[in-house]
């Protein structure tokens, strides 16, 4: 009897040997799907965000570029050259040489102690457009200049100042825009002689980023690029699809002055009582942003009496956040400050009346920007008892309720930063030149 209850006592001990080796089998299998799952999904939030990050510099490096391109005065100047080339009836790429050779110039003496470098020939923009037309790859065709950032800003130019119709500027410029992005992300992964997007795992490296969504100038003041792109399968899982963007505003505001004359900054006025329609009716945001600032800054100006008896008032600030400021005595030894940030916004342009949270988007910024700023240099060696820090927004007299909400929210959001914001209605009302005609 003994032995054979010692066999059942060794059947069962099998048996539940075997069983726990399946539930190790299952239990491990289970735990490396978690694992490289999470590894997955860690390695699509690196990539989502290093081609975001990306993104947002190409973008930036454009505005830039279009900034430059309208403050140095090479808009008003394309604009003569083109004006003057439609009189004497030259050929597009005989008007955009004299823009072109203007830059070499430029170039030629900011560089004039590096002997070494040799101009490249850039084709010209019949050929970029025949070869976007036939299919051909930009790529292949301008190779020396997508290597060379000098070259590369040389050819943003010659296509904002090419004047060609909204397709051809959206591609040529998209193909810049890629070109960027693969430096951009070669900075961040430290690349430099292999594609840093097929290092990504970004299906087809490059080359499988669409950036055809992307809008440039599409409503002649913003860039909006939308790279789309799929992931190489990882082990079982398959690729995956993923789009990032970025819209940012350019020419509108801003501090400066441009390479214009004062004449030349003046338009022909349409409007004895409406800066906005005197300005943004002909596309002249920057002006209109930096004149308007200006008359405000004048209106909040302590008058000669208050100035008398001790309130200072500057607009050399020294610090690009804050546009002046105003510092009062609160007791024998001690002061207050005023800290403002003005900045003026079209709500009837495109970019604001389509998506009327980027007003909020943009307020805000303003606000952080105000917020990290330091305090002037005229204010360090007084003793602050305290300091207000107030952003203002200038909009058209007729703007609507969606500005007030707009307001509003970024004041809730602001308000634990210490940040003020005060909303002026002013410089006249804005009817879109559009709906002039149409009346």
């Amino acid at each position: 009897m003994s032995g054979v209850r010692g066999i059942k006592i060794n059947l069962k001990i099998k048996k539940r040997t075997g069983s726990v080796t399946v539930e190790s089998a299952i239990t491990l299998t289970v735990f490396l799907f978690v694992i490289f799952s999470l590894a997955y999904i860690v390695k699509i939030f690196f990539i989502y965000n290093t081609v975001q990050t990306s993104l947002n510099d190409v973008s930036r490096n454009l505005a830039n570029l279009s900034y430059f391109y309208h403050i140095t005065g090479a808009k008003a100047f394309s604009d003569e050259i083109n004006q003057l080339a439609r009189e004497a009836g030259l050929k597009l790429d005989e008007q955009k040489n004299v823009i072109v050779n203007a830059i070499d110039s430029f170039n030629s003496f900011i560089n004039s102690n590096d002997r070494s470098s040799q101009p490249i020939q850039q084709p010209s923009l019949e050929t970029l457009i025949d070869a976007l037309n036939s299919g051909q790859d930009l790529a292949d065709l301008a190779s020396d200049i997508i290597n060379n950032p000098q070259e590369e800003a040389k050819l943003f130019m010659r296509v904002i100042a090419g004047k060609l119709n909204y397709e051809m500027t959206n591609k040529l410029v998209c193909f810049i825009a890629k070109n960027s992005l693969k430096s951009e992300l070669g900075k961040r992964l430290k690349i430099t002689n292999r594609d840093p997007a097929s290092v990504l795992g970004i299906k087809n490296g490059i080359k499988g980023i669409d950036l055809n969504q992307s809008s440039v100038f599409g409503d002649s003041e913003s860039i909006e690029l939308v790279a789309k792109y799929k992931l190489e399968p990882f082990l079982f899982i398959p690729g995956l699809n993923l789009v990032n963007r970025v819209k940012i505003v350019a020419w509108t505001g801003g501090r400066g002055t441009s390479g214009k004359t004062e004449k030349d900054d003046v338009p022909n006025r349409t409007s004895p009582n409406s800066l906005w329609e005197d300005y943004d009716n002909t596309k002249l945001y920057f002006e209109r942003g930096h004149l308007i600032e200006q008359e405000y800054l004048k209106m909040i100006k302590p008058d000669s009496r208050q100035l008398l008896q001790g309130t200072v008032f500057s607009t050399n600030t020294g610090v690009p956040a804050i546009d002046a400021y105003i510092c009062k005595k609160s007791g024998r030894n001690s002061y207050t400050a005023e800290l403002y940030d003005v900045f003026s916004l079209n709500p009837f342009l495109k970019t604001y009346s389509t998506r009327p949270g980027s007003m909020e988007s943009q307020i805000k910024k303003h606000g952080k920007r105000l917020y990290e700023a330091g305090i002037p240099k005229g204010l360090q060696d007084k003793e602050i008892s305290k300091i207000r820090r107030i952003v203002v927004l200038v909009v058209p007299e007729n703007s609507e309720k969606v500005v007030d909400e707009a307001v509003n929210n970024a004041k809730k959001s602001l308000e634990k930063y210490g940040i003020e914001v005060i909303l002026y209605r002013g410089f006249g009302e804005y009817i879109p030149e559009e709906n002039n005609q149409a009346a």
